[in-house]
């Protein structure tokens, strides 16, 4: 016996009438497309629940389906409709013996208060290990021990209030990996991940659809969402482009923002983002991003902000010309609308006071290097990293490159960077220190970076410098050393110039900032690293020391 569950409260609110009114859509789609039995309710389908917590229901109508003999049970959210028969996915949970999906966007460690950690035995450490599984459709065979197993558990943690708490932080855990408690979500992902449950499915990838104009095959989509079908694709394409990787829209009358001007080295720029992503936070602000020193990329097609915790705009001119009439602080710099260029913010910081509370029509203005100790500067940067991802398109470009440069699994890795005066060589990360200490002594630099490409020649180095012609005498010099054709990466511009790979090509050339991501990557991925000074090696060290951190941005 096959069953579909959903349950709608209804109310007088328009959010409220929203559900039943999608309720009643996947019902008319369900009777063309499903010969099993629809369970619907409009009220708590039981009395067994905190009826306080309405994600409380999901657990009540997996309880009553069972009550009624039904052996595979599906749970679909009420903004969903069928397409066509439903009878694969069914053939998936009998398969498998359940069927959850893949919440890419975060790990249980982010998503579970310590009251539900807690009632699952977990630690917050184990937990970040925990991939979390969507809760929008899940899917059950009462017939295999798995899918039996997990529902009992998601049916009982649920009864003893596992999946209370609020949406919000609240302050319902101190550890700074927490950002909110997702209640029915965190509760499913805990039951599947602590009895060794993956998930079976992903979004867009095969029969179930968040985006369908992001489906390249659309014939095998079998569910959809019918608030993101194509009918709305300008509207949200319009959005995208406006609020670009924003976690949430907020009412234009009520919208205040920061433009941050962010310059310098990548590292100085995250913890710049990081400064105005606290105060944001605190004061319901949205951040408008240009990042001055690589002015030439769209940074949209690097950065993914659909995570962070306030929404960023990354149309700046756009966002710009849109609060000209706005009035800005610090104010003695006159209109929003004047010129901020590099040099002229170079010379003349431009800070808000971040102790301060303004009026929320003023735009603030931030385009200051913050003098704060390293540790602590390090620390905001692999912060933001941490809210970040990288998008579709830029990953597609790190994989070619690893690919066409033969970039293997094991290897190691040298960040030697042409703005310092000398190669003074910090450390290695990943061999004994006596090992390390080793390769660094004596006081000729060189011989330092020989020794490294030399220890354990069997392994490839790979090179990152911005520096080009060390990167190609070093090639040259040793065969392990891997040829990344330097010549090549910098085709294109004007070698007299611009004789190296980073900089100061950022504001001309749109690969620029792309490149010396791919490095970072390259370089945090290395079994042992040797860095030298400067922000952008210790930031490959430190994102190289939280492969948690890694993962997600590759994700």
């Amino acid at each position: 016996m096959r069953c579909i569950i959903n349950v709608a409260i209804g109310g007088v609110t328009p959010k409220q009438k929203r559900y039943t009114y999608h309720q009643e859509k996947l019902g008319k789609s369900l009777a063309k497309h499903f010969d099993g039995d629809f369970l619907s309710w409009t009220t708590f389908p039981n009395n067994n629940y905190n009826k306080e917590n309405p994600y409380n229901v999901k657990a009540a109508a997996f309880e009553e389906a069972i009550k009624k003999g039904y052996k595979q049970i599906l749970w679909v959210d009420c903004p969903v409709i069928a397409l066509k028969s439903v009878s694969p996915i069914f053939d998936s949970i009998h398969k498998n013996g359940y069927l959850t999906m893949k919440n890419s966007n975060f790990n249980c460690a982010q998503t579970c208060s310590d009251a539900c950690l807690a009632y699952f035995k977990v630690t917050r450490d184990q937990a970040e290990k925990f991939q979390e599984h969507a809760s929008g459709v899940i899917g059950i065979d009462m017939e295999n021990p798995k899918g039996k197993k997990l529902i009992e558990k998601f049916i009982k943690a649920c009864k003893d209030g596992a999946c209370d708490g609020s949406r919000e932080h609240d302050g319902q855990s101190n550890d700074p990996r927490f950002k909110f408690h997702r209640q029915d979500q965190s509760v499913i992902s805990l039951a599947a991940n602590t009895l060794g449950l993956n998930y079976t499915m992903v979004w867009d990838n095969e029969l179930i659809s968040l985006y369908p104009e992001r489906v390249k095959d659309k014939e095998k989509i079998i569910l959809t969402w019918t608030n993101r079908t194509l009918a709305n694709k300008a509207k949200r394409s319009t959005r995208r482009k406006l609020h670009r990787g924003g976690t949430r829209k907020i009412d234009n009358e009520t919208e205040s923002y920061i433009y941050l001007i962010a310059r310098c080295g990548f590292n100085d720029m995250l913890s710049q983002l990081d400064d105005c992503t606290q105060y944001a936070i605190k004061h319901k602000r949205s951040i408008i991003l240009e990042f001055k020193t690589y002015s030439a990329t769209d940074l949209a097609t690097v950065f993914d902000f659909s995570n962070f915790p306030v929404p960023v705009y990354l149309n700046y001119k756009e966002k710009l010309d849109e609060l000209a009439d706005k009035p800005i602080e610090p104010r003695a710099y006159g209109k929003l609308t004047n010129n901020f260029t590099y040099n002229n913010i170079s010379k003349n910081p431009v800070k808000f006071n971040i102790k301060h509370t303004y009026p929320r029509d003023t735009v603030l203005i931030y385009s200051h290097i913050t003098k704060v100790r390293w540790n602590k500067h390090r620390y905001n940067s692999i912060r933001t990293l941490s809210r970040m991802k990288f998008t579709q398109d830029f990953l597609k470009m790190y994989n070619d490159f690893k690919k066409k440069y033969n970039i293997p699994e094991i290897y190691k890795a040298a960040h030697l960077r042409a703005t310092d005066r000398k190669l003074l060589l910090r450390g290695i990360s990943g061999i004994k220190s006596e090992n390390s200490n080793n390769i660094l002594r004596g006081e000729n630099l060189m011989e330092s970076i020989d020794r490294f490409i030399q220890y354990k020649e069997e392994i490839p180095t790979y090179i990152a410098s911005d520096k080009t012609e060390l990167l190609k005498s070093l090639i040259h010099k040793h065969p392990n050393v891997i040829n990344t054709n330097p010549d090549e990466r910098i085709q294109g511009c004007n070698k007299e110039k611009c004789p190296s790979l980073h900089h100061p090509r950022g504001r001309t050339d749109p690969n620029n900032l792309k490149d010396a991501l791919i490095d970072l990557l390259i370089l945090a991925g290395a079994k042992i690293l040797m860095i030298t000074d400067g922000g952008f090696s210790q930031l490959a060290k430190d994102l190289r020391a939280q492969p948690d951190i890694l993962k997600n941005l590759l994700s």
